[in-house]
């Protein structure tokens, strides 16, 4: 029987029973493709409460050290915890590990300090590693508080040194954490491959739905988060009520309680709540594409993004889109996509109801076209044939 390359993918970053993030997603769709690759034989390393996130049976758990389950998964102190006690208890597994491939998910480290500590042991164990984008200074962080951001960017500039000097192989999805890196003085392959979609499987949920007429509505489709731009919703919202007062904001996507409690007093504030519909995390991905299809307009208010799944899976739907103006989209769709200045909530209000007010305009119809023509090229399928190529070398 030929043998057959053993890969552990490095999920500890997860702190519910379904995946929500970007990076989640991404590292579950290049999984299944290894998955069901002869040549490899694949493992998770995952805690305990995400299980349910995996239809593998080749799991070794993590989060057995704390009630989990009970914590409040929301608070930063709490998170950072959970964190540490899964890094040291991933190295129970440290045996399986060693002289094979170990593949991290993301750049928590939680997954970078036991993949550290493997090849620290064990040097001919191959270790690849995905960064997705690269946090700022939190003094010039605006998008989250500054606590959460301080965090983030310690425990990232952490997780950048031992990657630096132990990491085999990074991949990346844009070219500016390419850049970053490369200026960093890293000198191992940096590798930009991008991200995908499951063009076939969106495509049939989207053609099942049929014929949908667009209701008074706009939605968001992510995670509800600040560094999403949330909190400048309510405002927009407001301003377009006053020219469309029948219209509803629908918001798809997980939040913690503690946030979501901020974005209501926010919407309160701006005297919309009751024009706005939260449906919370959506599994079955039929029923957000009938939510995007019935709007209007898909808003995307993000200050940040490593790609943007969420946004590329609406395009599909062939909606219009706003978005603020951020590089990997300047990249990505040149002028096509419909964007304004980063935090202009007014041009950004703006550019919505310019849309409500003639949806049919060529400038529209265009931005549409061709963002549509741009999203159709990326398939998981090909982000996985360059990563295999690569591993392969190793």
């Amino acid at each position: 029987m030929r043998h057959r390359h053993q890969i552990f993918f490095f999920f500890n970053q997860l702190l519910e029973p379904h995946l929500y993030t970007g990076g989640d997603i991404r590292g579950n769709e290049i999984l299944n493709y290894f998955n069901n690759d002869s040549k490899f034989k694949t493992y998770i390393i995952c805690p305990k409460i995400s299980i349910p996130c995996f239809s593998k049976k080749n799991i070794y758990s993590t989060g057995h050290l704390l009630p989990e389950s009970l914590l409040s998964r929301s608070n930063l102190f709490i998170i950072v915890i959970m964190y540490i006690f899964r890094s040291f208890e991933t190295l129970k597994y440290i045996q399986n590990f060693k002289n094979n491939y170990i593949y991290s998910t993301g750049d928590f480290f939680c997954n970078i300090f036991p993949s550290f500590i493997t090849k620290l042991f064990y040097p001919k164990t191959r270790w690849i590693t995905v960064i997705h984008h690269i946090n700022i200074n939190p003094f010039k962080r605006k998008s989250n508080t500054f606590l959460s951001n301080l965090f983030s960017y310690i425990f990232q500039q952490f997780s950048f040194i031992l990657i630096k000097h132990f990491s085999n192989i990074i991949f990346t999805v844009n070219q500016d954490v390419n850049d970053y890196l490369i200026s960093s003085g890293f000198q191992q392959p940096v590798i930009t491959v991008g991200n995908g979609l499951n063009i076939t499987d969106i495509l049939s949920k989207i053609k099942k739905n049929g014929k949908t007429k667009q209701k008074n509505q706009i939605c968001y489709f992510g995670r509800i988060t600040p560094t999403k731009g949330i909190l400048d919703l309510p405002k927009i919202l407001s301003k377009i009520l006053i020219k469309y007062p029948n219209y509803k904001l629908h918001l798809v996507g997980h939040a913690n309680p503690e946030f979501l409690n901020i974005m209501k007093k926010k919407f309160i504030h701006y005297h919309c709540l009751d024009k706005v519909i939260y449906h919370g995390y959506v599994e079955d991905y039929y029923n957000v594409y009938r939510i995007i299809l019935e709007s209007n307009v898909c808003v995307f208010t993000s200050y940040e993004e490593g790609w943007g799944i969420s946004l590329f899976e609406a395009i599909m739907c062939q909606r219009p889109i706003v978005a603020y103006n951020l590089p990997i989209y300047k990249n990505l769709f040149g002028s096509n996509l419909i964007t304004v200045k980063l935090g202009d909530t007014d041009k950004f209000a703006k550019s919505i109801i310019k849309i409500i007010d003639n949806p049919r305009s060529k400038k529209i119809i265009n931005s549409i076209h061709k963002c549509y023509l741009t999203a159709k090229k990326y398939d998981w399928k090909h982000v996985y044939n360059q990563e295999k190529k690569y591993i392969q070398n190793l």
